[in-house]
C-alpha cells in the first residue's frame, strides 16, 4: 500500500508535481522567493533537523500557538551574563563579539554566579527574534535586592543571580480576558550540589508583545510584575483553570493574578522531596516528585483546597512524565526504565464521587500498566503523531540525544503476534556479550506489557533458515512476518 512520507526540508508555500527529460517523478515547490524541485531517490531520511543558536543552555520551552513562536529559557552556571560583557563601540565589531561568544560560549566566572536569558525563537526559520536578559534588575524591589546581596555576602557566593528553570503560557480570564501571558520561574543564587538555596526564587510575568513594522513582525516581551519566592525555588508551572499551579520545593501552590504581584490562593505540602513536573486534566493534577514517583491531586474549587486522592507504592527517582489520559500517567526515572501508570476505574469512580473532600485521607494505589527498561535515561516525554493521520505515539527523549517511542498496538492479534515473534528471537537472536535479553529489559522490575522493538527489528538480519524456522513456528510465510513489521514501522513513520 501506499505510505505517506514527510519531507525532510523547509516549510514549503506550493507544491505540484513536475517530470522532464533529465529528472521524471519530481515535485516542484515555491519556498519564499525560491524556487525548487524535488527528486524522492531515498525516503529514508524522515527527520528534518534546524539548528538555532542559542545564547545559553536550554533549561525550558514552551510554544505559543497564537503567535507561532517558541519560548525558550537558557541559563548556565559559572559564567558572565553577556549583558555584563564590555562591547565594542562600533556596532560591526560588538555583532562579531557576540558572534564569537555564541560559538565559543560565555566568559567564565566565578563559582556560584549564573547567566540566563529568555529568547523568542521562530521554529520556521530557526532564528532568534527576541533576547530579554535576566539580572538583579528583573528580581524585585532595590530592598530586596540589597536583601540579597547582604545573605550573599555573609556565606561568600555571588549576589544577585538568576536561572529560569521553566516557562509556561498562562491566561487570566478574570483579570486579563483572553490574553495569553508568559510566565517564568527563576531561582536565586542556586546551587544544585549539594543543593541549597540562598535567596529562594522568582515568578515573573511577561506580557507578549507582537507589532508590525515595515514588511516584518517584531516579538517582544514586557515585564508585568514579578513575585518573590522566599522559602524555595519554583521548579515547575502549569495553568490550571485561569490561574497558575507552581511546584516550590515540596509544596504545590495556586496562584491568581494580582495588580503588582500574583496571590497565593491555596497549597498543599507535603511532598517528600522536590515537585519535577506538574500536568492537568479537568480538576485533577497529575505531580510527579524527584524522588518520590506520581501523585495525583483533586482540587476543589468550592472549598479552595488540594488534597492527595493517589499515589505509587514504589519511590521513583523520577526524570520526566506526561499525562495520557485521566486516569493513566507515563513516566521515566533516573535508572533508564519506562512506565505506565494507571488508577483503576473503581477507584477513579469513587475520587470523583468523593463527598467527604478528602477529609478522610484516603489515598489509592496507582498500578503498573506497562514498564520496560530503555538502557537510557529519558529526559523528557510526549504524546505526538509524526505524519497526517498517523497514530499516536509516546515519544521520549534520552540524555544520550536519541528520540524513542512507544507504539500502542492497534489490536489483541497484533500484540499476540509480536509478543510470540520476540519469544522465538530471545532464543534465535541472543546479545552479543552473552546476557540474557529478559534479564537486561527486567533489571529493575518485571518488563510488562511492551515488546522490544529493537529486538523485533534483528529479524531481517537473521540467516535466512532461521527466518523461515521462525516463520513456520508462527503459522506464516517469512513475507508475511517482514511485511507485519513493515507496517508497525509505518505506523511510525
Amino acid at each position: 500500500g501506499a505510505v505517506l512520507v514527510p519531507v525532510s526540508c523547509s516549510a514549503l508555500k506550493h507544491a505540484s508535481p513536475f517530470s522532464s527529460a533529465q529528472s521524471l517523478d519530481c515535485v516542484v515547490a515555491v519556498e519564499d522567493n525560491l524556487l525548487r524541485i524535488f527528486s524522492f531517490d531515498d525516503i529514508g531520511e524522515r527527520f528534518h533537523a534546524m539548528k538555532c543558536r542559542i545564547r545559553y543552555t536550554g533549561r525550558s520551552l514552551c510554544l505559543m500557538e497564537e503567535y507561532q513562536t517558541a519560548i525558550v529559557g537558557c541559563a548556565d552556571a559559572n559564567v558572565k551574563p553577556i549583558a555584563e560583557e564590555s562591547l565594542p563601540d562600533d556596532a560591526e565589531a560588538a555583532a562579531a563579539f557576540l558572534d564569537e561568544r555564541a560559538v565559543l560560549g560565555p566568559s567564565r566566572a566565578a563559582s556560584g554566579s549564573w547567566a540566563s536569558c529568555v529568547h523568542i525563537v521562530d521554529p520556521r526559520s530557526g532564528e532568534v527574534i527576541f533576547t530579554h536578559e535576566l539580572n538583579t534588575a528583573d528580581g524585585g524591589s532595590k530592598a530586596e535586592a540589597e536583601a540579597a546581596s547582604a545573605s550573599s555576602a555573609a556565606d561568600g557566593s555571588s549576589p544577585g543571580y538568576e536561572n529560569v528553570t521553566a516557562i509556561c503560557p498562562v491566561t487570566f480570564p478574570e483579570h486579563r480576558g483572553n490574553e495569553t501571558l508568559v510566565a517564568v520561574a527563576t531561582g536565586r543564587n542556586l546551587c544544585y550540589l549539594p543543593r541549597r538555596v540562598h535567596d529562594g526564587g522568582y515568578l515573573h510575568i511577561f506580557r507578549y508583545r507582537r507589532s508590525r513594522r515595515g514588511e516584518d513582525d517584531q516579538h517582544s516581551l514586557e515585564l508585568v510584575h514579578t513575585t518573590r519566592v522566599k522559602d524555595d525555588v519554583p521548579m515547575c508551572l502549569c495553568a490550571f483553570q485561569g490561574k497558575l499551579l507552581v511546584g516550590v520545593g515540596g509544596t504545590l501552590r495556586l496562584y491568581d493574578m494580582g495588580l503588582k504581584r500574583l496571590l497565593r490562593k491555596c497549597e498543599l505540602a507535603g511532598f517528600p522531596t522536590v515537585i519535577k513536573s506538574i500536568e492537568t486534566y479537568g480538576s485533577r493534577v497529575y505531580v510527579a516528585d524527584v524522588c518520590e514517583s506520581v501523585s495525583i491531586v483533586k482540587y476543589r474549587s468550592l472549598e479552595n483546597s488540594l488534597y492527595v486522592v493517589a499515589d505509587d507504592v514504589l519511590p521513583r527517582h523520577m526524570t520526566a512524565c506526561r499525562r495520557l489520559d485521566y486516569d493513566t500517567v507515563a513516566g521515566a526515572d533516573k535508572f533508564g526504565n519506562a512506565f505506565v501508570l494507571r488508577l483503576n476505574e473503581n477507584a477513579s469512580v469513587e475520587v470523583d464521587d468523593d463527598p467527604t473532600g478528602g477529609f478522610t485521607d484516603k489515598r489509592h494505589k496507582l498500578d503498573v500498566a506497562a514498564h520496560f527498561h530503555v538502557g537510557d535515561v529519558i529526559t523528557a516525554m510526549d504524546v505526538a503523531t509524526l505524519q497526517p493521520g498517523g497514530t499516536e505515539l509516546l515519544l521520549g527523549a534520552t540524555v544520550s540525544g536519541a528520540i524513542r517511542a512507544l507504539v500502542p498496538f492497534a489490536t489483541r492479534e497484533d500484540a499476540d503476534f509480536f509478543l510470540n515473534l520476540e519469544l522465538h528471537l530471545r532464543q534465535e537472536a541472543p546479545p552479543l556479550c552473552g546476557r540474557d535479553h529478559m534479564e537486561w529489559r527486567a533489571c529493575y522490575a518485571p518488563i510488562k506489557h511492551v515488546v522490544d522493538g529493537e529486538l523485533i527489528d534483528m529479524y531481517a538480519s537473521l540467516p535466512l533458515d532461521v527466518q523461515t524456522s521462525i516463520a513456520e513456528e508462527l503459522d506464516r510465510t517469512r513475507g508475511d512476518v517482514l511485511r507485519r513489521i513493515d507496517a508497525m514501522k509505518n505506523r511510525l513513520l
